[in-house]
């Protein structure tokens, strides 16, 4: 049988465990210009994608691989200066505020990138790159409210999307792109 001393040693580690995740969550920093610049590239790579197949062409198809590689450059520098910066891994930065899993950031870059793509096939390329912006902007503003969420209660934040998802994804991608070189050609 258990001695209640025990019980209550196990309470205050645990309660000890609680108040120091706490305490590192508090000191947990965003690199400078975090948002601005996941913003900035989300806008980018949004306006080439969409300028890509507006043109409906291979060079075209060029750009929105472009657009797509450099999002993804920036994506992995962006999780790296955080490690840097802080010394661990938060689970769902990358998947949840990085790549906009969530459903607020899936309508903040889908919306904007349907109308800008509608826009840049009628041939207004210049309202399709200023909707891209527009995306990039509400795309930074739902990382920032991940971001926000997160440290409120990071424990039921800390999640990040399964392998299985992440492939799930990549394959559909990489199936668009198999598109869209048919299409171009």
């Amino acid at each position: 049988m258990e001695s209640s001393g025990s019980g209550q040693d196990a309470a205050a580690q645990l309660a000890e465990a609680e108040v120091l995740r706490l305490r590192l969550t508090a000191g947990l920093r965003l690199p400078a210009g975090f948002h601005i610049v996941l913003g900035v590239t989300t806008a980018v790579q949004m306006a080439a994608a969409t300028l890509g197949v507006g043109a409906q062409t291979g060079a075209g198809l060029l750009l929105v691989g472009c657009g797509c590689a450099l999002f993804l450059v920036v994506a992995a520098l962006l999780v790296w200066r955080f490690r840097a910066l802080n010394g661990v891994w938060v689970g769902g930065l990358l998947a949840r505020s990085v790549l906009g899993m969530t459903t607020v950031a899936s309508w903040a870059y889908g919306l904007p990138f349907g109308f800008a793509v509608l826009a840049a096939l009628a041939g207004h390329s210049v309202l399709a790159v200023l909707i891209s912006v527009i995306g990039g902007a509400a795309y930074a503003v739902a990382a920032r409210r991940w971001w926000a969420t997160y440290r409120q209660d990071p424990a039921a934040h800390a999640v990040g999307e399964r392998a299985t998802v992440m492939l799930t994804v990549g394959v559909a991608i990489a199936a668009g792109v198999v598109v869209l070189v048919g299409l171009a050609h």
